[in-house]
């Protein structure tokens, strides 16, 4: 692409040697077949050819926009020099954090001036994001890893140097306005005497809004190349639980125990505390979780026996209303002989009969099913 101010200069350049040779020169003898140019403005201004006041004009206001564009970039070179006067901890944030996300020095520079450097308490830990608040900044912790915490048990660990609530910056910049807060996914926590440093996102959003700069795309960029190493930690993160996982797997087809192996895991002395903690923590879990199934086996085997004693309470129920319906049948037909001579009475009881004798039936046939 060329140096874009180099470019600018020539045309700054080339429109001057236009206006000196439309003012100065005659038609038809240059500066070089004239022998020199009388460089009288009074003259020049009056003995403008009509020809030339369009070119004239348009190269003035090419000189003008263009010395607008070279004067910007002369103070992106006076914040560069600023740059010379960083302390340390402003120098190791650029270097090992914003220079590998894209940023150049003048960039970092002018997103300092929005920065607050902030130290923690010895006695208690900061909270920088709470899950499902809305998040206002962007952070990175300077001299100590960060907590992860997910519906309140810890779930990972940020290394310094890596940026806390871009994905909240993403979505607050494609906003109109900038007015868009998203909720933390998760609760973010310094640990106590640790330094970060915090931003607030409508500094990026002013940033990104000026015209003719190129923090838009390095801020992008910046959001970018975040989110694809995060992505690519937690996919390795995921590979080592497999293959944990797939440890535990085969040591229980050798005969040992998952118990046995994590023991065996938090007493290697090449193990490092955190990772001991960890098999540790897991170990526990597993413990807590045989001892629930172990309950919840107890609990059905109980329920079962109680439905098969409900079941055989039903069956002798409704055996005994079998017997009772077998009984009440008997005495409805010698009932109904008795009055079959009674005309319409005799009807009304034999069909009476009939009914109950029928209800009676289904209802022990029902019970015996159960």
């Amino acid at each position: 692409m060329g140096d874009p101010i180099g470019f600018r200069l020539l045309a700054v350049l080339t429109s001057v040697l236009e206006i000196v040779g439309n003012l100065f020169e005659q038609k038809g003898a240059g500066a070089i077949v004239s022998g020199g140019i009388n460089f009288d403005l009074i003259k020049a201004f009056s003995s403008i050819n009509d020809e030339d006041v369009f070119p004239l004009f348009y190269d003035q206001l090419f000189v003008v926009i263009n010395s607008y564009y070279i004067l910007r970039w002369l103070l992106s070179q006076e914040e560069l020099a600023r740059a010379l006067e960083w302390d340390t901890d402003a120098e190791a944030l650029y270097t090992q954090c914003f220079a590998e996300l894209g940023f150049r020095r003048a960039q970092f520079s002018r997103l300092l001036r929005f920065a607050t450097f902030v130290t923690v308490s010895e006695e208690e830990a900061e909270v920088l994001t709470v899950q499902g608040e809305p998040v206002l900044d962007l952070f990175v912790a300077i001299n100590s890893t960060c907590e992860v915490r997910v519906g309140g048990a810890v779930a990972s660990y940020l290394p310094p140097f890596q940026l806390i609530g871009e994905a909240s910056l993403l979505e607050n910049l494609q906003s109109p306005g900038g007015e868009a807060h998203p909720p933390a996914r998760a609760t973010v926590v310094a640990a106590p005497g640790s330094r970060y440093v915090r931003w607030p996102q409508s500094a990026f959003y002013e940033l990104q809004e000026e015209e003719d700069s190129d923090f838009a795309y390095a801020i992008q960029l910046m959001i970018a190349r975040t989110l694809s190493q995060k992505l690519s930690a937690a996919r390795s993160s995921q590979t080592v639980a497999e293959e944990r996982l797939t440890e535990r797997k085969r040591a229980v087809l050798r005969g040992v125990s998952p118990a046995a192996l994590a023991a065996q895991r938090v007493g290697d002395s090449t193990l490092e505390g955190g990772a001991a903690a960890e098999v540790g923590a897991l170990l526990k879990q597993n413990e807590e979780k045989e001892t629930q199934v172990r309950t919840l086996e107890r609990s059905l085997a109980e329920a079962r026996r109680d439905l098969a004693d409900l079941k055989l309470l039903l069956t002798l129920f409704g055996v005994g209303l079998g017997l009772l319906a077998g009984s009440s049948v008997v005495l409805s037909e010698s009932v109904v002989s008795g009055w079959s001579k009674g005309g319409e009475l005799g009807e009304l009881a034999s069909y009476t009969h009939g009914t109950h004798g029928e209800l009676v039936r289904s209802l022990g046939r029902s019970l015996l099913e159960l």
